[in-house]
């Protein structure tokens, strides 16, 4: 049984890398500019250029990427929302009591419908 759960927990190692590069792939190449969110649209062109260099958006692809698996795998730093400028990690930890109660009230209900059947 404990062979059994490193190998599962080993095996997290790689799916956590590839679904983060996957998700900050599609996220670095759908349409949109994080600036004009940041800024709205009657930014100056010289405040967004300023602004873009300064979050490091004018950076390759591949260093955007080393960045980011930089500062959340070794640093665990989720950054800074665009929308609401909060802590991204703050506002996980703000809504993880939430989720944990969803979480074992759902598992309660299924435990109480599965424990009828029988």
């Amino acid at each position: 049984m404990g062979r059994y759960i490193i190998k599962r927990l080993l095996w997290l190692i790689p799916i956590l890398l590839g679904v983060t590069i996957l998700i900050f792939s599609i996220l670095y190449f759908v349409p949109g500019d994080p600036v004009q969110i940041i800024l709205g649209d009657g930014a100056t062109p010289e405040t967004a250029e300023a602004l873009r260099e300064e979050l490091g958006l004018n950076d390759p692809f591949v260093v955007q990427l080393g960045r980011y698996m930089y500062q959340v795998f070794l640093r665990f730093d989720f950054g800074t929302s665009y929308t609401s400028g909060i802590s991204v990690a703050g506002e996980l930890i703000n809504r993880m009591p939430y989720t944990i109660l969803i979480g074992i009230a759902g598992d309660s209900a299924w435990h109480c419908s599965c424990s009828k059947q029988k």
